[in-house]
């Protein structure tokens, strides 16, 4: 079973208020899950310890960024 992250339901408000930082904010925590890619054991604000297999955090994060672009980058 494949481990799942969310992002905290008031991140949008932790945003900047600018142009294009929910965008910018998604880009990089995409750009982060490649990056870490590899990470086995995660510790989440609400979750606690999340432990992973080979590649399973860059397929969660990403998950939970797509999930919540859509929300985050309404104006």
């Amino acid at each position: 079973m494949q481990p799942n992250l969310g992002l905290h339901p008031t991140t949008k408000k932790a945003l900047k208020d600018e142009p294009n930082a929910a965008k910018h904010y998604c880009d990089w925590a995409v750009e982060l899950a490649h990056e870490w890619r590899d990470v086995r054991h995660f510790c989440g604000a609400h979750s606690g310890l999340v432990v992973f297999k080979e590649s399973q955090f860059e397929t969660a994060l990403i998950s939970a960024i797509d999930l919540a672009r859509p929300e985050l980058e309404k104006a």
